[in-house]
């Protein structure tokens, strides 16, 4: 839902959830004002604790961090679904 809220604005965002303490790292390129206000108008009591610049080059190097990662988790995925599934014999 957070996802889906921010990417029509700012698509080159990554993201960082800790779900137990209700937190999320946003990494952007700027403009912090119009994503908090995106996340305050989501309703689920959003606010800002800090904020800090990132380099372009390390805002790249995180995205492509993340993406490593989540691609390896699909793929790991992928790989127990497709062993642990029974076999389904003809005849």
């Amino acid at each position: 839902m957070i996802q889906m809220a921010l990417m029509d604005k700012h698509p080159k965002a990554a993201f960082e959830f800790d779900t137990p303490a209700r937190k999320i790292q946003i990494y952007h390129d700027g403009a912090e004002d119009s994503i908090e206000q995106i996340l305050i108008g989501l309703g689920l009591g959003a606010n800002l604790e800090y904020t800090e610049p990132v380099e372009k080059d390390e805002l790249n190097q995180i995205l492509d961090s993340l993406l490593w990662e989540s691609s390896s988790m699909t793929r790991m995925f992928f790989c127990i679904s497709f062993y642990s599934r029974p076999s389904h014999r003809l005849g």
